[in-house]
């Protein structure tokens, strides 16, 4: 936070935990993570460690997203719900070769550990807060592929990512269609074991959660379709 300060920054004004806010051009802020590719200190961020031989299985059981399948390096967005599909805890879960990592929003890793205690029975699983260990960055925008493509010396990757407003729409267009045939599946699986009610103790309840929360970052099909259609009317225009 000092060296933000010394370059400028407007911080908010929480003695608690300061963040940055701007650089003092909003605009042209929005205009570059937009349209290029911005950067974003993250390093506020809270950190939950996982260890133990069954983290996995554990976890997988809880949480909304798919767990059990990762690899090591691989990740995804995940949530931990209640027992009516209201979201608790967001966090992005990282599979690592002896431990998964979960970086909370900030001020969350303590109660984030505490609820995913309350499930810990006999597993052979420890939690522990490392949020001192943590320091993220986040990178993000449509050029981000080409700019980490650069940096990192893979420029590959960036001619990979070919025409990046095509890309975004394809991915929009199968985000969607993902998610329609995700939720239809998991409710008509619902319906076929009897309900809501009569459900728990079979996969589908897991699998129902699952494509509710999966709208939280795949995005409501209608804003993906009309992010397609944007693309569409652009292109006939050019």
């Amino acid at each position: 936070i000092q060296e933000h300060e010394e370059h400028g920054a407007r911080l908010l004004p929480d003695p608690e935990r300061p963040s940055v806010l701007t650089y003092g051009d909003v605009p042209a802020e929005y205009r570059a993570a937009s349209g290029g590719c911005g950067l974003f200190d993250e390093t506020d961020r809270g950190l939950v460690r996982v260890r133990g031989g069954e983290r996995q299985a554990f976890l997988h059981r809880l949480l909304a997203n798919e767990v059990r399948g990762l690899e090591p390096g691989q990740g995804n967005r995940n949530l931990l719900l209640s027992s009516k599909g209201k979201v608790l805890h967001d966090f992005d879960l990282q599979v690592d070769d002896e431990e998964l990592r979960l970086s909370t929003p900030p001020g969350t890793p303590a109660a984030l550990l505490e609820a995913l205690d309350m499930y810990h029975f006999t597993e052979d699983v420890a939690l522990e807060d490392a949020t001192e260990e943590h320091a993220p960055l986040a990178v993000c925008g449509p050029r981000t592929a080409a700019v980490l493509g650069g940096v990192l010396g893979a420029a590959r990757l960036a001619e990979q990512s070919g025409d990046d407003a095509q890309l975004a729409a394809e991915c929009a267009a199968l985000r969607a269609r993902a998610d329609r045939a995700f939720f239809f599946c998991a409710q008509e699986a619902i319906q076929l074991h009897g309900g809501v009610g009569f459900t728990w103790e079979y996969d589908p309840q897991l699998y129902f959660k699952r494509a509710q929360a999966a709208r939280v970052w795949l995005g409501r099909p209608e804003r993906l379709a009309e992010n397609v259609a944007a693309y569409l009317l652009d292109d006939e225009a050019a």
